[in-house]
């Protein structure tokens, strides 16, 4: 199969799914889907590699159907990243502008984002992103753009993001063990790809919270005034919902995902009792009937937990407040039926549930939740490198892009 500098593929290894995504890039910069794949995840839990040999298959076999999907050969790609050991603060860089004509440069630019990425860190951890958030200039706030303008003090306010280095690092060795090179910069936070597909601008601006349902995690994003303010982790997945119905009624983890899929919903109280649905107990030769509101009780149940902790985590960073737009939801945790409904409730904002925007290509496949951080990834790798730049780049993950490259991905 060709290879081609214009090709950019984005890879989301998750608990129950691999995805890839495989676009090519045009004069424009604008992604046209050429194929994908989905395979079912193993080796992954939460979000963190617990058996790499199985991990490198599953990513293996998804890249293979990419790549036959697409006619392309997959040689680098963007990967997510998730997990409860990702964590993020706000931090803040101030320096002198340099030059004597006091006109700031792109070499204070980054002067600035460097100091601001000056934070103490545990010896186990590091940076993943130093987001830019905006800019001061001689006490002016609001910049979002200062090279060029003049002035004395250059301050700069990211949003930093850190996880656990021998968590990256088993799933970049899992990629690398599965035939795949990194793109330059090609690790990123999940919830931010996904945020790349599936928010509007205009929710970025006026203040929105991502929430992406994975199988064992659930990822929180807060975007304010166009820039990222908040990331955060909630240890809670379609995964659990699988477990409690395997637990609640007796029956195997494959029988209870098939109920939840062809028969859950989150809203208890919509259903008629008498309605009953058909279940094959665990160890049992007969089929029986149970209530299908006794199914939808259960995965109430943790809807509700799930999305009161998203609740506790907005309420505690201060951000319940700041986002009018309300509250965006995808991944394919968000394909039960009920899910708007439970997050409207609980969390007392407006919901909507989100696929990734139309692009060219085969929408109809990637035009779904579950495609989310995937369609992301491979958005953000088009906009982070020249065309000829990419496709072959095996720089390591710490020439993450910084300065430039970072507010083109992620404003600022």
């Amino acid at each position: 199969m060709p290879s081609h500098p214009d090709i950019v593929v984005g890879l989301d290894v998750g608990t129950t799914k691999v995805c890839t995504v495989v676009g090519e890039v045009d004069a424009a910069g604008r992604v046209s889907i050429l194929g994908s794949s989905l395979v079912p995840s193993d080796g992954i839990r939460r979000g963190v590699v617990a058996d790499i040999p199985a991990a490198v298959a599953a990513i293996r076999a998804s890249l293979q159907q990419a790549e036959q999907n697409s006619g392309v050969h997959i040689e680098a790609v963007s990967v997510g990243v998730t997990g409860e050991h990702v964590s993020s603060v706000n931090a803040r860089g101030v320096v002198a502008v340099h030059n004597p004509h006091q006109e700031i440069g792109a070499d204070d630019v980054e002067r600035v984002l460097e100091n601001a990425r000056s934070i103490v860190l545990p010896p186990d951890r590091e940076i993943l992103h130093n987001i830019p958030r905006g800019f001061i200039v001689d006490g002016l706030d609001g910049v979002a753009h200062p090279e060029g303008m003049s002035g004395t003090r250059l301050e700069a306010e990211t949003h930093i993001v850190t996880g656990t280095r021998t968590f990256i690092d088993n799933v970049l060795k899992c990629v690398y063990k599965a035939g795949a090179q990194l793109e330059s910069g090609g690790v990123v936070l999940g919830p931010l790809a996904a945020a790349e597909a599936v928010l509007l601008p205009a929710e970025r601006e006026l203040g929105v919270a991502l929430v992406d349902i994975g199988g064992g995690t659930s990822d929180i994003a807060v975007f304010t005034n166009g820039s990222i303010a908040y990331t955060g982790v909630v240890p809670v997945g379609s995964e659990h919902v699988t477990r409690d119905i395997a637990v609640g009624i007796r029956v195997s983890l494959e029988e209870a995902e098939r109920l939840k899929v062809d028969w859950g919903t989150g809203l208890a109280d919509l259903l008629d009792d008498d309605e009953l649905v058909t279940i094959m107990p665990l160890g049992d030769a007969e089929a029986s009937e149970i209530a299908r509101s006794i199914l939808a009780e259960i995965i109430e149940a943790r809807m509700v937990e799930l999305f009161e902790k998203v609740k506790d985590q907005l309420r505690k960073a201060d951000f319940l407040g700041q986002i009018p737009a309300g509250v965006v939801v995808t991944g394919g945790g968000s394909l039960l039926a009920g899910t708007d409904q439970v997050a409207s409730e609980v969390l007392d904002l407006p919901v909507r549930l989100a696929a990734p925007s139309e692009d060219s290509g085969v929408t109809e496949i990637v035009n779904h939740p579950r495609y989310a951080t995937a369609v992301g990834l491979a958005r953000l790798a088009a906009r982070a490198a020249a065309p000829a730049e990419r496709g072959h780049s095996t720089a390591p993950r710490h020439a993450a892009p910084l300065g430039r490259k970072l507010r083109r991905l992620f404003g600022g």
